[in-house]
């Protein structure tokens, strides 16, 4: 879990939790639907790493201490975000975390019929922090710029992992442990069979963008919805609700 960059994000007072995936020892991303509240724009929250297993190092261990941290920036264009992506950053004083190791696919084409692992903590309001859960599947299908004049990477990776609250933020990884993608918004939670992700190589560049200039509106606004991406998320949100009341049913792109 510790290669996956994989970490437990949670406000202070336990009330909403997710998943985060720290790319660098700092930054974090995770999805804008856990952090973004329009009455609290600068809430605290705390992150910890992922624990292997609750028997390979204690709760007490100074390596998975929480951490406090800050909204940085997040997508606020539509409510829920389509592009569900934000970065929150580690306050100045708390100790650095593992960050992801990855995996970037120019075409994403290599990925397809991979086996993949979704990390996330469905059942951490009931318990104590402790090991995430691991959903398994394979990567089924990957989207790209579909409209004219769009020149557009990856922007999706569709999965086969049973997904559920509290993956939401967390890494895709692949069997050995390099992250590929960070797990989306479910925009059915009736429909649990397939996810879309958000690749990694998306948010590493970003990331790497924060990192040479320090300003997050140039950093992350590159993944403030291009049409393609647009097109891309709302299809896969019309299909949920298509197959929710009619499975022959889809969507045209």
């Amino acid at each position: 879990a510790s290669r996956s960059g994989a970490c437990l994000l949670e406000l202070v007072d336990g009330s909403r939790w997710g998943a985060a995936i720290a790319l660098t020892p700092r930054l974090l991303v995770t999805c804008a639907h856990l952090v973004v509240q329009a009455d609290k724009p600068t809430e605290i929250y705390r992150v910890r790493p992922a624990q292997p297993s609750s028997a390979d190092l204690g709760l007490s261990d100074p390596a998975w201490a929480w951490r406090r941290a800050t909204l940085l920036w997040a997508n606020r264009r539509t409510q829920p975000p389509v592009f569900d992506v934000a970065f929150v950053l580690l306050e100045p004083d708390e100790p650095d975390l593992p960050s992801v190791a990855y995996r970037l696919a120019t075409d994403g084409k290599e990925l397809l019929g991979q086996s993949v692992i979704a990390v996330g903590f469905p059942f951490q309001g009931l318990s104590q922090p402790g090991p995430p859960m691991l959903s398994r599947g394979r990567i089924v299908h990957e989207f790209g710029g579909r409209l004219p004049g769009d020149q557009c990477p990856i922007v999706a990776l569709q999965t086969s992992c049973p997904v559920f609250n509290g993956f939401s933020g967390g890494p895709v990884t692949l069997e050995d442990g390099h992250s590929v993608a960070m797990t989306a918004a479910l925009p059915d939670q009736n429909c649990h069979s397939v996810s879309l992700s958000v690749p990694i190589g998306l948010l590493q560049a970003a990331a790497d963008r924060f990192a040479e200039t320090q300003d997050p509106e140039f950093a992350f606004s590159s993944l403030s919805l291009p049409r393609s991406v647009h097109s891309v998320w709302i299809w896969h949100a019309a299909n949920r609700l298509l197959e929710r009341h009619n499975p022959t049913a889809r969507a045209k792109l």
